[in-house]
């Protein structure tokens, strides 16, 4: 029985219907975005916590895993677990791995303190404004919705993210987050 049921519907069966086999694709393919999620989680876990009661106040510089944290904190609250929202995911781990590569840098050069600290939150940051841009348009094509740039740079103000830095820091990283998409910078 079992023989027969495998040639009549089997991989390669006579009366195998094709939309199973895509179906079947699909959820292997979901499956397996979820597995690389919580392993990407997993790990961002454990570079960087994520945040319950940072919250940056007048006067308080928080320390770069704090803002890593407070940035993680923020982007949680436009994921829910539905496959829609795998795009915001990808945004998480894109600015952590920005903010990464940034301090390997910055790690290997010999800038001012301010220069680099500007440096690491521009690259945390510069991405900010994805979150509400996804949510609101449902795509990351600025033409098609806003320029991401400027509304991350709204974002920074309104979430109150540099609140605690020194004048030239958020200066810097304001006009940074600003014009990390422009094809060649104003003089």
């Amino acid at each position: 029985i079992a023989l027969l049921l495998r040639v009549l519907y089997g991989p390669r069966g006579l009366f195998r219907d094709p939309k199973w086999d895509e179906e079947n694709q699909r959820i292997r393919s979901e499956e397996k975005l979820k597995r690389q999620w919580k392993e990407e989680r997993f790990q961002l876990d454990m570079h960087y916590p994520p945040a319950h009661d940072i919250s940056p106040a007048p006067g308080h510089r928080l320390s770069l895993e704090e803002h890593c944290s407070l940035f993680r904190h923020y982007a949680a609250s436009f994921i829910t677990a539905k496959e829609e929202d795998a795009p915001l995911r990808l945004k998480e781990v894109h600015s952590l791995r920005v903010f990464d590569h940034a301090k390997r840098i910055v790690q290997s050069e010999h800038f001012s303190e301010n220069i680099a600290r500007a440096g690491l939150l521009a690259a945390l940051y510069h991405d900010c404004g994805r979150f509400p841009q996804y949510r609101k348009y449902r795509t990351f094509a600025d033409a098609l919705s806003v320029n991401h740039a400027r509304l991350s740079l709204d974002t920074l103000k309104k979430e109150h993210f540099l609140i605690g830095e020194e004048k030239e820091v958020r200066s810097l990283v304001q006009t940074a987050v600003l014009l990390h998409n422009k094809s060649s910078l104003p003089a």
